[in-house]
């Protein structure tokens, strides 16, 4: 009898206790602007990189690949030019990857239109906070994969919201 109500709190400890095998699918990045440059550097947990490839790999390569494809600036409907994305040293268990974006015109002077839309295609809740510093305005907005851009007025006007 003391070994049947041992093995029932047992099992009812096991089904009362939450799993940990998920983490929540998120990513940072941090931006400011300099002339007609826009740095950034963007933050996610290693295991996101591993959702980008089937196959075994370089994270930092995968991860530097995937960002190159799916984040990007535009100003006043030219795009501006992005330089090779470095990685950066992180937090174990993080990967870090530095932005540099070139664009045509100083960066107060036409509206920009940044896209970061990483992770989305892999991870439907994914959701990613950035920070974007633009003279002596800054912002923080939540993107997900229903808003995958922010907008840049310049300086007199510096934020819209797309929501």
């Amino acid at each position: 009898m003391r070994a049947t109500v041992t093995l029932l709190f047992l099992i009812l400890i096991a089904v009362l206790t939450p799993a940990q095998a998920h983490t929540r699918s998120q990513s940072f990045s941090t931006w400011i602007a300099d002339g007609n440059a826009l740095r950034g550097v963007y933050q996610v947990d290693a295991y996101r990189a591993t959702q980008l490839s089937a196959a075994p790999q370089d994270l930092g390569v995968i991860l530097r690949e995937h960002l190159a494809r799916t984040v990007s600036l535009v100003q006043g409907g030219a795009a501006c030019r992005l330089d090779p994305l470095k990685s950066l040293e992180a937090p174990r268990g993080d990967l870090r990857v530095e932005f540099r974006f070139i664009c045509p015109q100083p960066l107060a002077a036409a509206p920009l239109l940044l896209t970061v839309a990483a992770f989305f295609d892999v991870s439907i809740s994914h959701v990613h906070y950035l920070r974007v510093t633009l003279s002596r305005a800054s912002v923080e907005a939540i993107l997900s994969d229903g808003r995958r851009d922010l907008v840049i007025l310049g300086e007199r006007r510096p934020w819209r919201r797309l929501c």
